[in-house]
């Protein structure tokens, strides 16, 4: 399931549009869009950006609930990459 903020799936990268025309792309286009809206990451940075994340929100700095929650969104989203 899709969680969009500013239009664009904070998952998957696809756009509010891309997500509800899905069902009428067929697969070659489908494909293309995953290609075109999944970040450009070295799997080594991913691991490196978690790690540092892990460090930040158990070490270093008070985090606030808020920020605290959207460094643990993309902690997770990393993990899909």
């Amino acid at each position: 399931m899709c969680t969009l903020e500013n239009d664009v799936c904070i998952g998957c990268f696809r756009t509010s549009k891309q997500i509800a025309d899905w069902a009428f792309y067929n697969d070659k286009e489908r494909e293309k869009i995953m290609k075109e809206t999944k970040p450009a990451l070295a799997t080594e940075d991913v691991a490196l950006i978690r790690k540092v994340i892990t460090y930040y929100l158990n070490n270093i700095f008070p985090v606030d609930k808020e920020e605290q929650e959207k460094l643990m969104n993309i902690f997770h989203r990393l993990g899909r990459l």
